[in-house]
């Protein structure tokens, strides 16, 4: 497994975790901004090796991570994208929303129309898309 984050603070507690549940050793910590670290994995010759990517980070970057984890995943691998809903905001978004909002109405837009994949939302927190690379 590849984590990436840029807090050190953050997964130090994450690390104590992974060493209570003894999985430590299976996890690879990279401390850098996460689409470096997927250019490196895509530079690497990774490109299909991933079962399932996670994406919970910055909105602005969700379309980049989306097309390098597209890339990484194997075919019928999955990629799963958090906070979707942005507390509903992203269904009509007014336009003194802030920028986030209207990315991810865009992006989540752009997933519906992707004949690349196969998807599905599920609506449990503030939202949580699977898609399945074809």
């Amino acid at each position: 497994m590849v984590a990436c984050d840029v807090s050190d603070t953050f997964t130090s507690i994450a690390r104590d975790y992974w060493q209570q549940a003894g999985v430590a050793e299976r996890i690879r910590l990279v401390l850098q901004p996460a689409l470096q670290t997927l250019q490196q994995l895509l530079a690497e010759g990774r490109a299909g090796q991933f079962d399932l990517a996670f994406i919970d980070a910055d909105k602005p970057s969700y379309r980049d991570y989306f097309e390098a984890c597209l890339q990484l995943v194997r075919p019928g691998g999955v990629i799963a994208i958090d906070n979707i809903f942005l507390s509903g905001r992203v269904v009509t978004p007014r336009p003194e929303d802030p920028p986030g909002v209207h990315l991810m109405h865009a992006f989540n837009a752009e997933l519906r129309d992707d004949a690349r994949i196969r998807h599905c939302v599920l609506p449990i927190g503030d939202g949580l898309t699977l898609c399945t690379r074809l």
